[in-house]
């Protein structure tokens, strides 16, 4: 592919170290290439699972979390970043993505902006940990209108190291 084959560049971000180096080869990439990149997070709201009449958001019970005022906070962090953020065209464009299917989502916006290029971490999940919860980039690998170029954790490690345990409660889906 030429050069002028990559001028948008699609990079999800969850606001983990391992986006954040998945960011920071999409913003190289950009330079080296001259294309604009487009920051995009999935918002979903914490959730957390409570045992049956367990008195959610009762004085020292579980807490009621305020969705707005959490993606208002998300969309804040990530037009925050973004405005930090150098690209050679117009500078690092954010979005908020509504809740749904992490792929999904991605794949869509990609499709949208007609992007190039799909830059994402992976958790480099393995074995027991990747059949029970997936992998949100292997489905976009899949997926995705364009190619996807899968960054793997900054220090080459093969296995992360939440694998042995499910995903944390109140977390968002992360890439990987």
């Amino acid at each position: 592919m030429s050069r002028a084959s990559f001028e948008t560049i699609l990079v999800p971000y969850d606001f983990t170290p391992t986006a954040r180096h998945a960011l920071s080869v999409g913003l190289d990439l950009a330079r080296r290439l001259g294309a604009e990149v487009h920051l995009v997070h999935t918002s979903r709201a914490p959730t957390l699972a409570v045992p049956p009449g367990a008195g959610i958001g009762a004085a020292g019970a579980y807490p009621v979390v305020d969705v707005s005022a959490w993606e208002r906070d998300r969309r804040e962090e990530l037009e925050q970043l973004a405005r930090e953020l150098d690209a050679p065209r117009g500078g690092v464009q954010a979005h908020l993505l509504g809740s749904g299917g992490l792929s999904d989502s991605i794949c869509a916006t990609a499709a949208e902006l007609d992007a190039d290029l799909i830059v994402m971490g992976t958790h480099a999940r393995s074995g027991l940990a990747h059949l029970l919860v997936g992998s949100v980039t292997e489905r976009t690998l899949r997926r995705a209108p364009c190619p996807v170029l899968a960054v793997p954790p900054e220090d080459g490690s093969d296995e992360d190291p939440d694998d042995a345990s499910p995903p944390r409660a109140g977390g968002p889906e992360r890439p990987g």
